[in-house]
């Protein structure tokens, strides 16, 4: 059993959950860039007009990166009012962790939850935090110091009993 207890703040709240919304953004935008580009060059070639696939092409660029900034910040509106219904207006909570044989727990004043190893997705570390993300898109995110024994060990939790995959952080 791994019990881990700490206290969070909003801003490491809000750090996390930019990171994670501009991880899940920037896949999708590639995503649009990968399906639309090659397409543009098919029809701009097939039709022979060739003098516009360079304005196209850069067309959609824009309109990727336009549409990500409005998905940011819609997506981080709504978490932020998540986080202010669960956490309520108070800048500082207490909060532990405990990862057991079967099962891992979050327990605070505001929230507790309960969770199976094989509800976890993913998981990654940054700024002195681990953020874990379960079915239904719910961020478990603590800090700890990312060379730590125990972030190994919780680690290999996550990938043995949960299957979880780490998130290369590549921003």
């Amino acid at each position: 059993m791994i019990k881990i207890e700490y206290i969070m703040n909003k801003t490491m709240i809000e750090k996390s959950i930019k990171k994670l919304v501009s991880i899940n953004i920037n896949r999708s935008s590639l995503f649009l860039i990968s399906v639309f580009s090659p397409i543009t060059i098919f029809v701009c070639i097939f039709l022979g007009i060739k003098s516009i696939l360079i304005p196209l092409l850069i067309a959609i660029l824009i309109f990727t990166q336009i549409l990500r900034i409005i998905i940011t910040k819609k997506v981080l509106k709504n978490n932020f009012e998540r986080a202010r219904i669960i956490y309520g207006y108070t800048d500082e909570f207490p909060e532990t962790i405990v990862f057991e044989e079967d099962e891992w727990r979050v327990e605070s004043e505001k929230r507790s939850g309960n969770f199976k190893y094989k509800d976890m997705l993913t998981y990654f570390v940054f700024d002195n935090q681990i953020c874990i993300t379960t079915i239904g898109n719910f961020l478990v995110n603590f800090p700890i110091d990312p060379n730590s024994e125990q972030v190994k060990q919780i680690e290999k939790l996550l990938v043995q009993k949960g299957h979880a995959t780490k998130i290369k952080c590549i921003l």
